[in-house]
């Protein structure tokens, strides 16, 4: 997982090589990438997720932490 801090180190190098409108063009990508992430997200809103069986620690009887 990519944490938060590569978009400033990105928006420094834009800006450096091509003008602070390679900001807005970047967000707007992320935004899409967004978008496109929740596109393809499964829909949990009929679905009982307590019972789901995924083998989380909320779900198994052992403790999550010794």
């Amino acid at each position: 997982m990519i944490g938060g801090g590569v978009a400033p180190i990105a928006a420094t190098k834009l800006i450096e090589i091509s003008g602070s409108s390679a900001i807005g063009w970047m967000l707007a990508i992320y935004g899409l990438l967004s978008l496109a992430c929740c596109a393809y997200m499964p829909e949990t809103k009929d679905r009982n997720i307590e019972s789901s069986d995924v083998g989380s620690p909320a779900n198994s009887r052992e403790p999550a932490f010794d």
